[in-house]
């Protein structure tokens, strides 16, 4: 595989890995603003 392949797989993984974190932040936040509401 040529550099400009690896760098481009290297990039998508990078930018799943990005939204798979946001993902994750987003959804303990959901979590979190619903124990409160039910407080």
């Amino acid at each position: 595989m040529g550099l400009k392949t690896e760098n481009n797989n290297r990039n998508q993984i990078n930018n799943r890995n990005q939204i798979n974190n946001r993902n994750q932040i987003n959804n303990r936040n959901q979590i979190i603003n619903n124990q409160r509401q039910k407080e």
